[in-house]
């Protein structure tokens, strides 16, 4: 694999979210420095945004939403917690 694939797959979990942390960090300050990277980064968007309009939304059972907010008290997290009101 060459490195433009695994900066272009890179590219691709940044946009899809799968990255970790630190991944995260590395592909933030990539964006600020490396334009090749920054449009490879937005060409992923693009492309995974128009797949958004091809299927209809869904809102989670209000206990999706309820085990979450448990998760996050659980760890201490729950003050930055701002879940839509979800309809029963």
């Amino acid at each position: 694999m060459s490195m433009d694939d695994d900066t272009d797959g890179f590219a691709a979990e940044y946009v899809l979210g799968t990255l970790d942390a630190d991944e995260r960090a590395e592909a933030d300050a990539l964006i600020l420095v490396d334009a090749g990277f920054a449009a490879k980064v937005r060409g992923w968007e693009r492309r995974l945004g128009e797949l958004n309009v091809l299927v209809a939304p869904v809102e989670p059972p209000a206990v999706v939403w309820d085990r979450i907010k448990a998760g996050l008290e659980g760890i201490g997290q729950s003050e930055h917690l701002h879940l839509p009101e979800v309809p029963l």
